[in-house]
């Protein structure tokens, strides 16, 4: 044992275990114990809960959870360890308890309370799944079915499922087949890595830590029997689900998805009777270990975090729910809006609708306004009289209604949706110098475009919030501290996110999840990349704060890409003409000219950027400014880094306030801004909230950033 590590060492017994009938049962993952023994460790994917039972522990100051396992692996007793903040415990001489069963003797337990979570947000606190569902709000604001009135139905399947990890890697070898009872249960949406899961581990192979290249891969299958109605046409609907899914049925396969980042749904068996359908599935989620992109996620960062890599999100990580739907339906639309008008691309499954008929409301009014009826399969227009264009500063939007009708003027199906008459492109204006400079313009007049780098990471539950509000909560702060855009950095969220930022007001600057480097040896595949393209903007198409597509970020897998041919993808499958395309945001594909954006990443304070005759310029990330919160607001005490270190509320206003004052003057050729970040996130802690979630500004340090911020964009 190193001697600097051995500050201070205290043995004693373990009473509380060795007198107790039976034990409770964590899941050995950090920061819970790790059973380093191959014998004692016996089992694949943690299908098994286990705890150490009776002897002694030894307490030592680790600086980190490596060094903590290197003290356990020189010890010879060694059975099991644990990192607690600056604790390092190695137990030893002790017996390895099967917790399989709990003392009811049930083959499934249930999750813990959400007080055993280390750091929560405070609506983690107040999760209590069960008593209420998670994330409880209806998943698909741009497409709300009038359900009463077609005597149709939603049920939203959150909450607990059974759960166990696979022996496989994928879902060709038997399915857990008849009805047999997970061995867990999982609160679904949240990933096992997360907390608010219940899981609260990572389902690999083996528990060994990812060394030398070892290929770890996630295998889980969830299982729920989820009720039916008798001659319902019934989908059921996934809103992400990371990575490969499978679904069953009844034990059939309905089919599978590949990707994590975008909504699929699959139809049910029709049932003669009122009933339950065994709804069974199986994901696939090699993570960072695969071709497939992952955005910021790394399987290393469970054990070790560090640098701007985060804990993964496996498995279902969005809504799951239930639609009924009317034999002829509705199943998609696409709307193009212009400045005064917008259209609408209706698409449809059955064959008795004939017509398709679009009332338009006057903004937060029940008037009807506009109204237009066209053929099925035909588009159909609609003028806006006195037209209100949406920006941040008045996010007007439009709500209308899409009815289906039949041959004898019957309706067969209706929803409701909304959009918003905006277009986002660019123009050359004269800047202060007299030079002819390509500008964003927002609905034909320029606009200086600040904002923050939103990574939208959660302690409690990873990829997935609480509750939506704490996703509504990001938005809103941003918004009060002067910022009128946000970077989703590398993350596509809850479709409810978007519809809070078109009601608000606040541009969102979109991008697409990347793979990271060549990450052990692994390339990315050109295939999976441009499906996810086309699969993201596709669910995302009508989502008017969304104004700026981002295609690669710095250098993290441009090089395998011919960057033309996804900008061609991107144009294609956005047809609308509403949105700029920013190719790279910071890296080399910038020297080529390509896209719309000329985006260069500088830290920690932004530089000037050269015009160029067909880009705007953009200040992509810059920032990092760094007031390290309390150790009880941190992920890992003491271990915080940025790139800027500030000693108060009032200095991080100062240094922000200092860093525009010097960049004023460069936006004589930038036109947008973005600062590094908008929370902390494990290690990195650059944020303007703590990692969960609390402000670090109180209301008048809020208010002069905000005054900062208008400075900047009113520079233009």
């Amino acid at each position: 044992m190193p001697n600097r590590l051995l500050i201070a060492c205290i043995l004693f017994s373990f009473a509380a275990f060795s007198e107790a009938e039976t034990c409770e049962c964590g899941v050995f993952s950090y920061p819970k114990p790790v059973i380093n023994s191959e014998e004692e460790r016996g089992f694949k994917g943690f299908k098994r809960r286990r705890c150490l039972k009776g002897g002694s522990d030894l307490v030592s100051i680790a600086a980190s959870e490596p060094e903590c396992r290197k003290l356990c692996e020189e010890e010879a007793d060694c059975e099991g360890y644990e990192v607690s903040g600056e604790f390092c415990r190695t137990v030893r001489h002790a017996k390895v308890v099967d917790c399989e069963k709990d003392v009811t003797g049930s083959n499934v337990r249930d999750p813990p309370k959400m007080i055993d979570c280390p750091l929560v947000t405070e609506a983690g606190k107040n999760l209590d799944p069960y008593t209420t569902t998670p994330l409880p709000e209806y998943p698909r604001p741009q497409l709300v079915r009038d359900y009463e009135d077609l005597n149709t139905r939603w049920v939203n399947l959150n909450g607990f499922w059974e759960f166990q990890a696979a022996e496989s890697g994928n879902a060709t070898h038997p399915p857990p087949f008849p009805k047999v009872p997970l061995s867990s249960k999982i609160v679904v949406p949240f990933p096992p890595e997360s907390c608010l899961s219940g899981i609260w581990v990572n389902h690999y192979g083996d528990a060994k830590i990812p060394q030398n290249g070892d290929a770890w891969t996630t295998k889980l299958w969830y299982r729920r029997e989820v009720p039916v109605r008798k001659d319902k046409k019934t989908f059921i609907h996934f809103e992400a689900s990371d990575w490969t899914t499978y679904v069953y049925a009844n034990q059939k396969l309905l089919g599978k998805n590949v990707g994590g980042y975008n909504p699929f749904s699959f139809e049910l068996p029709q049932l003669e009777n009122d009933g339950t359908i065994e709804i069974l599935v199986f994901v696939f989620d090699p993570t960072d270990y695969g071709n497939q992109v992952a955005g910021k996620q790394r399987i290393s960062a469970i054990l070790q975090a560090s640098g701007d890599t985060y804990t993964p999100t496996s498995g279902i990580w969005q809504t799951v729910w239930l639609e009924e739907v009317p034999e002829t339906h509705i199943t998609d639309v696409v709307i193009t809006p212009t400045l005064e008008s917008a259209s609408f691309n209706v698409t449809t499954a059955g064959s008795d609708a004939m017509l398709i008929q679009v009332h338009v409301f006057k903004p937060f009014t029940t008037e009807v306004i506009a109204s237009a009826v066209a053929k099925v399969g035909e588009e159909l227009s609609v003028t806006i009289p006195d037209p209100l264009n949406w920006s941040p500063d008045a996010p007007n939007l439009y709500n209308c209604t899409i009815a289906l009708m039949g041959s004898q003027g019957e309706q067969l199906d209706r929803i409701r949706m909304y959009f918003a008459l905006r277009v986002f492109s660019m123009s050359k204006f004269k800047n202060k110098l007299g030079i002819d400079v390509l500008r964003p313009t927002l609905n034909g007049a320029k606009i200086f475009a600040s904002g923050w780098l939103d990574q939208s990471w959660f302690p409690d539950g990873m990829y997935t919030p609480a509750t939506l509000d704490t996703l509504r909560g990001d938005l809103l702060y941003a918004k009060q501290l002067g910022f009128n855009m946000v970077r989703l950095h590398q993350k596509v969220n809850p479709r409810i996110f978007y519809a809070y930022a078109d009601k608000i007001g606040i541009m969102i600057f979109q991008d697409m999840p990347q793979h990271y480097t060549d990450a052990h040896g692994i390339k990315p595949d050109v295939g999976l990349f441009k499906s996810d393209v086309v699969h993201i903007i596709q669910s995302r198409i009508n989502t008017p704060s969304i104004v700026q597509w981002i295609l690669f970020n710095e250098k993290d897998m441009v090089m395998h890409f011919n960057v033309s041919q996804v900008i061609e993808i991107t144009n294609h499958v956005d047809a609308t003409g509403t949105r700029l395309i920013d190719a790279m945001s910071g890296g080399p594909v910038n020297v080529d000219q390509l896209g719309d954006v000329q985006d260069i990443h500088h830290y920690p304070y932004p530089i000037n950027i050269n015009i160029t005759n067909s880009q705007y310029a953009m200040a992509g990330e810059w920032g990092g400014i760094a007031l390290f919160a309390p150790p009880d607001h941190q992920w890992l005490p003491g271990r915080c880094y940025g790139f800027t270190h500030a000693t108060s509320p009032a200095d991080v206003v100062r240094l922000f306030s200092a860093a525009i004052s010097d960049f004023i003057p460069k936006t004589v050729n930038t036109s947008a801004s973005v600062i590094t970040g908008s929370t902390d996130i494990e290690r990195e802690c650059d944020g303007y909230f703590t990692y969960d979630r609390i402000r670090k500004l109180n209301a008048t340090y809020t208010s002069q950033m905000a005054a900062v911020n208008k400075k900047l964009i009113t520079s233009i």
